[in-house]
């Protein structure tokens, strides 16, 4: 009975000094990991894209396409990417394939608007996204719509920014 636990507290002790040993002993390898981390440092995860719900990926290209258009006689600003992300989330409840085809900085008075572009065209479906400066959102109808142009009431309040979109709807 002695022997085994002779030989039980003999194995513990060599396994404890053994383990010891390995851990004291100097390691090159966790220095080397060390320096290797500071001299190559991980790559720099690129920039979220973002995308409207139709996938299309908003650019700086694409604000500058949606702010070509005039509102009455004046040449509008564009809004910011931030702007275009937030109002893609009004998309779906306009319609499913709705697309932004205009966006930009309102800077016209309240009541009934015209705004021109080439992008217009008789018999589409069209909403006014209009954002007012407190973030309230309201989706209205055009009273009229021509080939290169939408004329809307616009309402009274400070509005940060109107955007135009186009309800596609697949033919019958």
């Amino acid at each position: 009975m002695k022997k085994r636990i002779l030989t039980a507290v003999t194995a513990a002790l060599l396994v404890v000094s053994m383990t010891v040993t390995a851990f004291a002993a100097g390691s090159n390898s966790g220095s080397q990991a060390a320096s290797n981390a500071t001299s190559n440092p991980a790559p720099a995860a690129p920039a979220p894209t973002y995308t409207t719900p139709n996938g299309q990926p908003i650019t700086d290209a694409l604000i500058g396409l949606l702010a070509a258009v005039t509102q009455g006689d004046a040449n509008v600003l564009p809004v910011s990417k931030t702007t275009v992300i937030a109002i893609s989330n009004y998309l779906k409840a306009i319609s499913p394939n709705a697309a932004i085809v205009a966006a930009f900085n309102d800077m016209g008075p309240a009541g009934e608007t015209t705004i021109k572009g080439s992008i217009f065209t008789a018999g589409t479906d069209y909403s006014i996204i209009i954002q007012f400066a407190d973030g309230r959102v309201v989706i209205v109808k055009p009273k009229k719509v021509a080939n290169g142009r939408i004329v809307y009431d616009k309402p009274a309040g400070v509005i940060a920014s109107i955007s135009v979109a186009a309800n596609a709807k697949a033919p019958r």
